[in-house]
């Protein structure tokens, strides 16, 4: 996607579950806690805030006192769907979803607000026939976008793509998966939403070398790097 400014990963939601429950303990098993941040993008839901899907970030600080992101991903959970009505799914997705964000902050157990939201959209965590993106997605809380269901024979299994010499998995269709979420995607469109990142690198002193060392922390604890 020529426009785009970050790198996103999904992962299915059992899969994303464990992530969630481990990646802590990861950064500090591996000593990277001093320049790893875990998040999440927080939601505002009625009077109350809640957090939706996680992002890791990496930040610096010039010598004003700013921090600065250096490098970050935002992590996306999709769910299996099992079968559905096309004239009525976004409605019940956006309604469940809505349920979700407002069960969550009330303090409901994270997995029984997900059985709830399961049920009410006849999701499920076991392969099934299609796949939607998770309520926690980029979306936010309303349907301003129409819900993409995707055929999970298309994108599983994953594929390999090759990108500035390294490899990633990827969707078994890149094609299938990046025209249902953007149609037209490899030519920049007229408006072009970013995030300022990477304008922000030009308070950073000393690039190179900043991300030489990230980069090397990174490559010491990731023998699978090269």
């Amino acid at each position: 996607v020529p426009w785009d400014d970050d790198s996103d990963i999904s992962m299915i939601r059992k899969d994303y579950n464990k992530f969630c429950e481990v990646i802590q303990d990861e950064i500090n098993h591996f000593g990277l806690d001093d320049i790893i941040t875990v998040g999440f993008r927080e939601r505002k839901i009625d009077d109350d805030t809640i957090d939706s899907f996680i992002r890791l970030f990496i930040y610096d600080k010039n010598k004003q006192g700013r921090r600065i992101i250096i490098s970050g991903v935002d992590i996306f959970p999709y769910d299996y769907l099992k079968n559905y009505d096309k004239d009525k799914l976004d409605k019940i997705y956006y309604d469940a979803k809505l349920k979700y964000f407002r069960n969550i902050a009330k303090k409901m157990d994270y997995n029984e607000a997900l059985k709830i939201m399961h049920d009410d959209i006849n999701m499920s965590m076991e392969p099934a026939k299609y796949v939607v993106p998770g309520v926690e997605g980029a979306h936010g809380l309303r349907d301003l976008y129409k819900l993409k269901v995707l055929d999970a024979d298309k994108l599983f299994p994953l594929s390999e793509v090759q990108l500035l010499n390294k490899t990633f998995p990827a969707p078994g269709n890149p094609d299938y998966h990046l025209y249902n979420i953007y149609r037209i995607y490899n030519k920049i469109p007229v408006n072009v939403r970013h995030h300022n990142r990477v304008i922000k690198y030009r308070y950073l002193d000393n690039r190179k070398e900043l991300f030489d060392y990230y980069l090397n922390r990174l490559k010491e604890v990731n023998k699978d790097y090269e």
